[in-house]
């Protein structure tokens, strides 16, 4: 089994968590956008992610496994299998910068395309490539996928004069 990894090099160590849950589509089901326009076809027993257990409007906000794409499918059509362990991260330190906005660097260390989704803003980081970012400062929920990979999940504060490195890889385990 692969397992995205996350290797917190000189980062914030205030994390909080969210909680994501494993899913499955119970009959075939039309994913929507948060308008109810339609996103894709959703067949039977494809799994998904929950962002969270809260219905909205009777729909949960989910994200396809296979595809990573992101919508909402009713309620009624899925069947919840249990909570996905939480990320678990450990805590480390910032560097100070001398811009106010506080800046995040991503390192892919993997060999396939990583996307990350921080906040509203969406990135895609090439295999063993770096991107950098400069975001306002803030709490930010971010996700970061690789197809066919476990997602990578939580929560963090960016604070103002604060650079973030972040250093994702691979750690391959054989069952």
């Amino acid at each position: 089994m692969k397992t995205l990894q996350f290797l917190f090099l000189l980062c914030s160590s205030h994390l909080l968590w969210g909680q994501t849950y494993l899913a499955y589509a119970k009959q075939s089901v039309i994913m929507v956008d948060s308008n109810r326009a339609r996103v894709r076809h959703i067949e039977k027993g494809d799994a998904f992610y929950l962002l969270s257990d809260k219905k909205y409007h009777g729909y949960f906000r989910v994200v396809q496994i296979k595809t990573h794409q992101e919508g909402f499918v009713s309620a009624r059509k899925v069947i919840v299998e249990g909570e996905i362990p939480l990320t678990q991260v450990g805590t480390g330190n910032y560097t100070i910068s001398e811009v106010q906005n506080p800046e995040l660097v991503i390192r892919n260390g993997t060999h396939a395309l990583m996307t990350v989704k921080i906040g509203e803003h969406e990135y895609d980081v090439p295999p063993h490539q770096t991107k950098a970012m400069h975001l306002s400062k803030g709490k930010y929920y971010y996700r970061v996928m690789v197809p066919e990979i476990d997602h990578y999940y939580g929560v963090e504060v960016l604070e103002e004069y604060k650079r973030y490195e972040w250093e994702f890889y691979l750690d391959e385990e054989k069952l």
